[in-house]
Protein backbone atom coordinates (compact mmCIF):
# COMPACT_ATOMS: atom_id res chain seq x y z
CA UNK A 1 0.00 0.00 0.00
CA UNK A 2 2.52 2.53 1.14
CA UNK A 3 4.00 1.79 -2.48
CA UNK A 4 1.18 2.76 -4.48
CA UNK A 5 0.96 6.11 -2.38
CA UNK A 6 4.38 7.06 -3.42
CA UNK A 7 4.04 6.00 -6.44
CA UNK A 8 0.75 8.33 -6.56
CA UNK A 9 2.37 11.24 -5.22
CA UNK A 10 5.12 10.94 -7.22
CA UNK A 11 3.06 11.17 -10.38
CA UNK A 12 1.21 14.01 -9.06
CA UNK A 13 4.57 16.00 -8.57
CA UNK A 14 5.63 15.25 -12.07
CA UNK A 15 2.30 16.01 -13.10
CA UNK A 16 2.14 19.28 -11.10
CA UNK A 17 5.55 20.58 -12.38
CA UNK A 18 4.97 19.76 -16.29
CA UNK A 19 1.76 21.68 -16.18
CA UNK A 20 3.43 24.94 -14.17
CA UNK A 21 6.42 24.52 -16.78
CA UNK A 22 3.48 25.07 -19.78
CA UNK A 23 1.60 28.15 -18.15
CA UNK A 24 4.92 29.57 -17.09
CA UNK A 25 5.00 30.21 -21.04
CA UNK A 26 4.62 33.66 -22.81
CA UNK A 27 1.04 33.11 -24.73
CA UNK A 28 1.59 36.09 -26.20
CA UNK A 29 1.74 36.05 -30.36
CA UNK A 30 5.20 36.63 -31.72
CA UNK A 31 5.69 40.61 -32.01
CA UNK A 32 4.47 41.93 -35.54
CA UNK A 33 7.15 44.46 -36.57
CA UNK A 34 6.45 48.18 -35.45
CA UNK A 35 6.33 48.96 -39.01
CA UNK A 36 2.28 48.06 -38.87
CA UNK A 37 1.59 50.52 -35.66
CA UNK A 38 1.66 54.43 -36.80
CA UNK A 39 4.43 56.42 -35.55
CA UNK A 40 4.59 55.81 -31.91
CA UNK A 41 7.71 56.09 -29.46
CA UNK A 42 9.05 53.44 -28.94
CA UNK A 43 8.96 51.38 -25.51
CA UNK A 44 6.48 53.80 -24.11
CA UNK A 45 2.57 52.61 -23.68
CA UNK A 46 -0.29 55.03 -22.33
CA UNK A 47 -2.70 52.63 -19.93
CA UNK A 48 -5.74 54.03 -18.65
CA UNK A 49 -7.96 52.06 -15.88
CA UNK A 50 -11.69 51.90 -15.34
CA UNK A 51 -12.63 54.09 -12.36
CA UNK A 52 -12.79 52.01 -9.56
CA UNK A 53 -9.13 51.04 -9.81
CA UNK A 54 -7.16 53.04 -7.06
CA UNK A 55 -3.91 54.22 -7.59
CA UNK A 56 -2.54 51.80 -5.32
CA UNK A 57 -4.21 48.66 -7.90
CA UNK A 58 -2.69 50.76 -10.51
CA UNK A 59 0.41 50.83 -9.11
CA UNK A 60 0.58 46.83 -8.43
CA UNK A 61 -1.19 46.16 -12.27
CA UNK A 62 1.97 47.82 -13.34
CA UNK A 63 4.74 46.35 -11.38
CA UNK A 64 3.25 43.15 -11.97
CA UNK A 65 4.26 43.53 -15.96
CA UNK A 66 7.56 44.61 -15.21
CA UNK A 67 6.75 48.73 -16.19
CA UNK A 68 8.57 51.67 -15.06
CA UNK A 69 6.27 54.60 -14.48
CA UNK A 70 6.78 57.39 -16.29
CA UNK A 71 4.05 60.08 -15.15
CA UNK A 72 0.32 60.11 -14.87
CA UNK A 73 -1.38 62.86 -16.95
CA UNK A 74 -4.84 62.95 -14.33
CA UNK A 75 -6.79 65.05 -16.42
CA UNK A 76 -7.37 62.18 -19.37
CA UNK A 77 -6.65 59.44 -16.69
CA UNK A 78 -3.70 58.17 -18.29
CA UNK A 79 -0.26 56.65 -17.14
CA UNK A 80 2.67 56.88 -19.41
CA UNK A 81 4.57 53.64 -19.13
CA UNK A 82 8.34 52.64 -20.04
CA UNK A 83 8.92 49.11 -21.12
CA UNK A 84 11.39 47.00 -19.80
CA UNK A 85 13.86 45.29 -22.60
CA UNK A 86 12.68 42.52 -24.63
CA UNK A 87 8.95 43.11 -24.15
CA UNK A 88 7.34 45.18 -27.38
CA UNK A 89 5.03 47.45 -27.61
CA UNK A 90 2.52 45.24 -29.37
CA UNK A 91 3.43 42.36 -26.38
CA UNK A 92 2.60 45.19 -23.99
CA UNK A 93 -1.01 46.30 -25.06
CA UNK A 94 -2.15 42.40 -25.79
CA UNK A 95 -0.86 41.96 -22.44
CA UNK A 96 -2.65 44.70 -20.76
CA UNK A 97 -5.47 44.51 -22.43
CA UNK A 98 -6.33 41.28 -20.84
CA UNK A 99 -5.61 42.36 -17.35
CA UNK A 100 -8.85 43.34 -15.52
CA UNK A 101 -9.80 47.12 -14.45
CA UNK A 102 -7.59 47.85 -17.60
CA UNK A 103 -9.49 50.37 -19.38
CA UNK A 104 -7.12 50.65 -22.61
CA UNK A 105 -3.89 50.47 -23.30
CA UNK A 106 -2.07 51.81 -26.20
CA UNK A 107 0.95 52.92 -27.87
CA UNK A 108 1.84 56.40 -27.07
CA UNK A 109 1.65 57.60 -31.06
CA UNK A 110 3.36 60.32 -31.94
CA UNK A 111 1.21 63.53 -33.14
CA UNK A 112 1.88 64.46 -36.68
CA UNK A 113 0.47 68.14 -37.77
CA UNK A 114 0.56 68.63 -41.36
CA UNK A 115 -1.36 72.37 -41.48
CA UNK A 116 -1.22 74.93 -44.70
CA UNK A 117 -2.07 78.25 -43.88
CA UNK A 118 -5.08 79.52 -45.69
CA UNK A 119 -4.99 81.94 -48.11
CA UNK A 120 -8.22 83.88 -46.99
CA UNK A 121 -6.54 83.62 -43.37
CA UNK A 122 -5.48 87.37 -43.73
CA UNK A 123 -9.33 88.34 -43.95
CA UNK A 124 -10.83 86.73 -40.98
CA UNK A 125 -10.04 89.49 -38.14
CA UNK A 126 -10.85 86.87 -35.45
CA UNK A 127 -8.02 84.23 -36.32
CA UNK A 128 -5.71 87.46 -36.32
CA UNK A 129 -6.88 88.98 -33.20
CA UNK A 130 -5.77 85.71 -31.12
CA UNK A 131 -2.13 85.73 -33.02
CA UNK A 132 -3.45 81.93 -34.90
CA UNK A 133 -0.60 82.23 -37.59
CA UNK A 134 2.10 82.93 -35.17
CA UNK A 135 1.03 79.83 -33.00
CA UNK A 136 0.62 77.42 -36.35
CA UNK A 137 4.45 78.76 -37.14
CA UNK A 138 5.54 76.81 -34.16
CA UNK A 139 4.29 73.64 -36.13
CA UNK A 140 6.09 74.42 -38.56
CA UNK A 141 9.85 75.15 -37.32
CA UNK A 142 12.04 72.08 -35.09
CA UNK A 143 10.46 70.94 -32.08
CA UNK A 144 13.17 71.23 -29.30
CA UNK A 145 10.78 69.88 -26.55
CA UNK A 146 8.23 67.61 -25.73
CA UNK A 147 4.58 69.74 -26.23
CA UNK A 148 2.05 69.19 -24.29
CA UNK A 149 -1.29 69.55 -25.91
CA UNK A 150 -4.74 70.13 -23.76
CA UNK A 151 -8.24 71.00 -24.79
CA UNK A 152 -8.85 74.69 -23.43
CA UNK A 153 -12.22 75.54 -22.19
CA UNK A 154 -13.89 78.50 -24.73
CA UNK A 155 -16.75 79.24 -21.62
CA UNK A 156 -19.65 78.44 -24.40
CA UNK A 157 -22.96 77.50 -22.44
CA UNK A 158 -23.34 74.23 -24.24
CA UNK A 159 -26.92 74.11 -23.17
CA UNK A 160 -27.41 77.96 -24.67
CA UNK A 161 -30.91 77.23 -27.56
CA UNK A 162 -28.68 79.53 -29.93
CA UNK A 163 -25.84 77.57 -30.22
Amino acid sequence: MDKKLVFTLSLVIILSLTATGAVAQDLDPPSTPTGDLPDHVPGEVLISFYPGVNSAQAANKMAEMGVSHKRQIPAIGVHLVKLPPGLSVEQAINRFSRLPGVEFAEPNYILQVAAETPVEITDQWGLSQIRAIDAWSTFTEPVTKEILLATVDTGIDQFQPDL
